[in-house]
């Protein structure tokens, strides 16, 4: 049984705000999302930083959090745009 609903994509949350942009409430709900996007991203930075080896106990959050993280549509699409960024900046 799932707890949740699944994760909202980029798409569906810009398809929102262009098409409920006129009510408050889904406003103000979609402003709180993208405050919870940028903590999921900085998590998601604090993972990458953690090395993952045998034993204590930064393993183990290393090993969860990643887990949890990968299930995220939004950090899915945040690492291609990185990339594509990155990408776009290197000399050629």
């Amino acid at each position: 049984m799932q707890r949740f609903r699944p994760p909202m994509t980029t798409a569906r949350l810009t398809e929102l705000a262009q098409t409920r942009h006129d009510d408050p409430d889904i406003v103000e709900l979609l402003w709180y999302v993208a405050r919870l996007r940028r903590y999921v991203r900085r998590f998601d930075q604090l993972l990458s930083s953690i090395t993952i080896g045998p034993g204590g106990g930064s393993d183990l959050v290393a090993r969860c959090g990643k887990e949890e993280i990968e299930e995220e549509p939004f950090i899915h699409d945040w690492r291609a745009e990185k990339d594509f960024l990155i990408d776009r900046k290197k000399p050629r």
